[in-house]
């Protein structure tokens, strides 16, 4: 399992990546937004996987990791394409 600190950088990467998805929100450059949001989801997933000692280091692990904390959260309803 990753240190703490990792965690805590992956989650402020997100925090970053979400406020600048939203300027180009703003802005109307849909593109960038969206490369924004997918950059937060991604390492707000890499937080999920570190914190718990999951491997997360290509994209294709992305729903493997949701689905991890899905099942050990218990919440079924959340269903994942």
């Amino acid at each position: 399992m990753e240190d703490n600190t990792t965690v805590q950088e992956y989650i402020q990467q997100c925090r970053d990546f979400l406020q600048k998805a939203q300027q180009y929100l703003a802005a109307g450059d849909l593109h960038q937004a969206s490369e924004k949001g997918w950059g937060a989801a991604s390492h707000m997933t890499k937080a999920v996987a570190y914190a718990n000692g999951w491997e997360y280091q290509k994209h294709h692990q992305f729903n493997v990791i949701l689905n991890n904390a899905r099942r050990k959260i218990g919440r079924d309803d959340i269903v994942l394409c």
